[in-house]
C-alpha cells in the first residue's frame, strides 16, 4: 500500500460538467473526468465526435474501443487500461500497486 500517498487538489465530482449530457454521454462523461485529472480539458461531445460516435451514441452509446480511440485522438500521450470481468481484487490491486 502506498501509505504516503497524498491528494494534491481537490475536485469537485457534484460539478455539472461531471454530468452526463445525456444518458447515452456516460462514457465521455468518465474519460472527460480522468482527463480532467490529468489537467487536459475536453468535452463529452468532443470524446464522441473523437470516437466516431456521434451520429449513434444516443442510440448505442460510446463503445470501449472507441473511447479508446477518443482519448489517443484527443490525449495522444495518455493511455487508460480496462480489463473484461474485473474482479474487486484486481481493482483493488490496480489502484494499490499501479
Amino acid at each position: 500500500m502506498r501509505e504516503n500517498f497524498k491528494l494534491t487538489r481537490t475536485i469537485d465530482f457534484y460539478n455539472e460538467r461531471f454530468t452526463p449530457i445525456s444518458e447515452s454521454h456516460c462514457g465521455p462523461a468518465v474519460i472527460q473526468i480522468l482527463l480532467q485529472n490529468l489537467g487536459i480539458e475536453v468535452t463529452q461531445k468532443a470524446v464522441a465526435e473523437a470516437g466516431g460516435a456521434s451520429d449513434l451514441i444516443e442510440l448505442q452509446g460510446m463503445r470501449v474501443d472507441q473511447l479508446a480511440h477518443a482519448v489517443r485522438q484527443l490525449a495522444p500521450l495518455t493511455r487508460f487500461w480496462y480489463k473484461d470481468l474485473s474482479t474487486i481484487e484486481e481493482l483493488a490491486q490496480i489502484v494499490t500497486d499501479y
